[in-house]
């Protein structure tokens, strides 16, 4: 997959205007109290500015965690009126002698933006809420409004698009912050590209 390049039109507008940015490759985009915020691949926040005729990423606002990877994957959301990081930790199976490869989910981490000091804050649970993650769309819930949720937990799906027939079964699961990884695995008919 190659560069990602983030995009904005407003309406009334006829086409979409390129956000020019620094180099690197965009993970997850939030709006969040007026502002859109980008992740780039290594974990840096950037603020865009999407206001001025020629929208552009204004600056890096706030650099990743100290022991954040450039390989894990990340995820922006808001939780409790808060700007929060999701970043998945994964492991790689490569397969020596088929050409096959799986990738699992070992742990989580959340970590919370101080807007002050522009660090993130690691966080060591979730409380009450219940964490949704994947490519499309990350999202927080209160799991004490839904019986069937579980708290403190997040709730994955799997972000690897070079699926094929011949890759393991989905890495999908719950994980709860007590560092455990509950695999939800029905068997290969439930993976869908929709």
């Amino acid at each position: 997959m190659g560069p990602c390049k983030l995009a904005i039109t407003k309406p009334g507008d006829e086409c979409w205007a390129s956000l020019e940015a620094p180099l690197g490759t965009h993970k997850d985009v939030i709006f969040y109290k007026g502002q859109f915020y980008a992740l780039t691949a290594a974990g840096v926040l950037r603020i865009c500015d999407v206001n001025s005729d020629h929208p552009n990423m204004l600056r890096d606002f706030a650099s990743p965690p100290d022991d954040v990877e450039g390989w894990d994957t990340f995820y922006l959301m808001e939780m409790s009126g808060e700007l929060h990081m999701v970043v998945r930790i994964l492991e790689y199976d490569l397969n020596k002698h088929a050409p096959t490869h799986h990738i699992e989910t070992a742990a989580f981490e959340v970590y919370k933006l101080d807007f002050s000091t522009r660090r993130w804050e690691e966080l060591s649970s979730l409380g009450d809420y219940a964490l949704f993650v994947g490519n499309n769309t990350s999202f927080a819930v209160s799991a004490s409004k839904y019986s069937q949720l579980k708290g403190n937990s997040i709730y994955f799906t799997d972000d690897d698009t070079d699926v094929n027939d011949e890759v393991c079964d989905p890495d999908i699961g719950i994980f709860n912050f007590e560092e455990t990884v509950e695999p939800i695995c029905k068997g290969r008919e439930m993976y869908s590209f929709f």
